[in-house]
């Protein structure tokens, strides 16, 4: 019964019918190692991570021992609170375990202090893996990002580079949010450039990235080159194009897009209408502005 349990509690959580696997959770007889670590792993894959947390605390008082698998939902759970709190905790505990720093748990950890805020915490365990695989760099990178500092991450990809690492989508799209918020033109151009020779198809959401750094960056031509290319245009592209157009005075191209962006059955957003409403100041159209008041109000934002 105990494997029969622990199987159904895994299928229900990975339906994403929580309730389901509480109840057989509470309704299992004897309950083992695995039995906890699925129901653990269950809260956190449906982001209930205080549930995952206190059902941890629960087991501890049963004097169950954690693995490897436990504390990586844990990691996790922390990372979805962004308590850095927590997080120093479950790291204490693992250290007092004396569980070896594997793959998993490294890069768990690295993940976890970057989404907790804490660069510092995350480049230290970093620095301290015995191999650092591709996920350990982006998870730094994409911390650096979280916490502005862009610097330390192209600093980190130039490093990665040396190591001869083969850098994904997860890494361009650090580097091309890094020459973005830095304004850096010419190495935004390079990287897109590096990244075209790399064998992986560009998806929208790094096309997305590619042109809010141009935007940032004030090469709306290129942004719009990048734009046109694209086979599908969500909102996020419409408003990474609006707001370039914005930031760099093109009030009225901006608006084009907005109306544009509408024609083509696609419903703006509060990023879209803050763009527009800083279009309408540039050029003074107190009339459009009036309207689009008027669609926020009817939208209910």
């Amino acid at each position: 019964f105990l494997y029969l349990g622990n199987s159904l509690i895994d299928m229900y959580s990975r339906c994403r019918s929580i309730e389901d696997a509480q109840q057989v959770f509470k309704q299992m007889p004897k309950s083992d190692l695995v039995t906890w670590n699925v129901m653990i792993a269950g809260y956190t894959a449906s982001q209930l991570n205080e549930e995952a947390l206190r059902l941890f605390q629960q087991m501890a008082s049963r004097c169950l021992k954690p693995d490897e698998l436990t504390f990586f939902s844990l990691l996790k759970a922390c990372a979805g609170l962004g308590s850095l709190k927590e997080a120093n905790g479950i790291h204490a505990l693992i250290k007092r375990h004396g569980l070896p720093m594997t793959e998993l748990l490294g890069n768990a950890l690295v993940d976890m202090y970057a989404k907790c805020g804490s660069c510092e915490d995350a480049r230290e365990v970093f620095d301290s893996l015995p191999q650092r695989k591709i996920v350990s760099w982006n998870a730094v990178m994409t911390g650096y990002i979280q916490c502005g500092q862009p610097e330390e991450a192209l600093s980190l990809f130039q490093n990665m580079q040396q190591e001869c690492l083969k850098p994904d989508k997860i890494t361009f799209m650090n580097v091309f949010k890094a020459c973005g918020s830095l304004g850096y033109l010419s190495q935004a151009k390079e990287m897109h450039a590096l990244s075209e020779k790399h064998e992986f198809e560009f998806d929208q959401y790094l096309e997305n990235t590619l042109i809010d750094a141009y935007g940032k960056c004030g090469d709306v031509k290129a942004a719009k080159q990048v734009f046109d290319g694209m086979e599908e245009h969500d909102v996020i592209s419409w408003n990474a194009l609006i707001s370039g157009y914005v930031k760099h005075g093109h009030a009225i191209l901006a608006l084009d897009c907005f109306y544009e962006m509408q024609n083509k059955g696609l419903s703006p957003n509060v990023i879209t209408f803050i763009s527009t409403l800083k279009a309408c100041g540039i050029i003074g159209n107190v009339k459009r502005g009036l309207e689009l008041h008027a669609e926020i109000a009817r939208k209910g934002l």
